[in-house]
């Protein structure tokens, strides 16, 4: 039984909030860029950090394939006011996360890392009768 059977995934991502200060926000998005999951962001917010994501890390594939340095797992934007790490999980689902300025971006990852890691199985297409192909 995987992480994602026996603890909601919106208690996951809180969970995430809660491990690094600094973190304002995560959403979990499907791969066709629909919010799974969100804490910390107003719905109408985290409705476009999920479309954004998906969009930001399916360009991110592209140039992988396009220079030979393969898929793209993470893309981090540096705002004046603070970040945007965009993660993938497995193949058809991304973590957003927001953080602030000051937020230690090694500790976000390390916690990103950990949380795709914990509910990535529960992902896989095999596991959900294999709608979606990678």
């Amino acid at each position: 039984m995987s992480t994602q059977d026996t603890v909601p995934l919106d208690r996951l991502v809180g969970n995430l909030l809660g491990s690094v200060p600094g973190i304002a926000g995560a959403v979990v998005a499907s791969s066709d860029g629909l919010l799974l999951s969100s804490v910390g962001l107003a719905r109408d917010q985290a409705e476009r950090h999920a479309a954004a994501g998906i969009s930001l890390l399916a360009l991110g594939h592209a140039m992988g394939g396009t220079t030979g340095r393969g898929s793209c797992e993470q893309i981090l934007l540096r705002y004046t006011r603070g970040h945007l790490v965009c993660m993938r999980i497995q193949a058809p689902a991304a973590l957003i996360v927001e953080a602030e300025p000051g937020a230690n971006l090694g500790a976000v990852a390390t916690a990103m890392t950990q949380f795709v890691t914990s509910v990535g199985p529960a992902f896989a297409p095999e596991l959900r009768g294999g709608r979606e192909s990678g």
